[in-house]
């Protein structure tokens, strides 16, 4: 069924003319009409084409900038894998070397054991002291002795004359202890001296260590 294209009656399958107004409806050219549907699939092909390519091209260039970006990263992460690492070493400390101090046993010496240091003139036994040495003497008599501790200056006068009167130490008594530090290197003695011009002295015992 079609139209009349003057007055708008419908024109049934096979009549030439309309009913209403008698106009001759236009003839279509089938090929025309044919032309025209193969027409438009052809840009309805093209256009899905485009969008195709684009969907690709489009796939392309992400992968493209992910790719980039991944190797950037990379690259990145291998710059920073290189950098040099370094352990902390605290500072070694130094030491200023310090001899170590001598140490010793002192060594117990019986210098007198009942000996009687007679008169009527001094008479007094010595003993020679090493340096550096820590002298402790204790001794008993039945009478006054002097012990003296002199270098080899004042031993030397005390030899001479029989007494000193600035000696390094000194104790005088029938008994009692002395002890002394021989601090520098010069040479020590120790005297036991019986100072009466008239009786000798027993001394029971004189012992020292050093």
């Amino acid at each position: 069924m079609s139209y009349c294209s003057n007055c708008g009656g419908k024109i049934e399958p096979g009549h030439v003319f309309c009913p209403n107004c008698g106009q001759k409806p236009p003839q279509q050219n089938p090929k025309k009409v044919q032309s025209n549907k193969h027409h438009g699939r052809y840009w309805a092909t093209i256009s899905v084409l485009i969008i195709v390519l684009v969907i690709a091209i489009a796939a392309v260039v992400s992968g493209l900038v992910i790719g980039l970006g991944g190797n950037n990263s990379s690259s990145s992460n291998y710059y920073q894998s290189t950098y040099p690492t370094y352990t902390y070493q605290p500072p070694i400390p130094t030491y200023t070397y310090q001899p170590p101090t001598p140490t010793y046993t002192p060594t117990t010496h019986t210098l007198l054991s009942d000996h009687t240091l007679f008169g009527p003139s001094y008479n007094y036994d010595s003993y020679y002291i090493p340096a550096g040495k820590t002298i402790s003497l204790s001794w008993s008599a039945d009478g006054y002795v002097s012990i003296y501790i002199l270098t080899e200056t004042q031993y030397s006068y005390f030899s001479t004359w029989g007494w000193h009167s600035s000696p390094a130490a000194y104790d005088n008594g029938n008994s009692g202890t002395l002890s002394y530090h021989v601090t520098n290197t010069d040479t020590y003695y120790l005297v036991i001296n019986n100072p009466s011009w008239v009786t000798g002295i027993k001394v029971y015992s004189a012992t020292a260590s050093w």
